[in-house]
This record gives C-alpha cells, sequence and structure tokens, in this order.
C-alpha cells in the first residue's frame, strides 16, 4: 500500500510504502516485512485477472 503525504508549503510529497501487520496492530514500514509485500502482490495479481476472453476485450466481458 503506498500512501502519500501532501505538504502545506512548497515541497515534493512524500511517498511512503506500508503493510498493515497482523503481529503488533499497526502499519509499518515496507521494506521490513518482504514476506507481507510479496502476499499483497500475490493477492493483487488475482483479483486484476479478468476472467473469460484474454486481453482488453476480456474486461469488456466481465460483470460485477
Amino acid at each position: 500500500m503506498q500512501c502519500y503525504a501532501a505538504k502545506n508549503r512548497s515541497g515534493r510529497m512524500g511517498k511512503f510504502n506500508t503493510v498493515f501487520c497482523k503481529t503488533y496492530n499497526r502499519f509499518e514500514e515496507a521494506r521490513f516485512h518482504p514476506d507481507l509485500v510479496e502476499q499483497y502482490e500475490m493477492s493483487d495479481e488475482e483479483e486484476s485477472k479478468p476472467r473469460g476472453k484474454s486481453g482488453r476485450d476480456g474486461w469488456r466481458s466481465v460483470k460485477l
């Protein structure tokens, strides 16, 4: 999960990669938990794959 922190004054926005650690019930830096990052990426890939046809037509045929 990526979080963006905006500033009130001029400057760049901050970008943080965070994951939720169930052991401590809090959000932590993703670099400390590579196993959780891998789990998140695998679950995201499964949800984003369209069922049925391939390519762009597959997205049109999916019913929500």
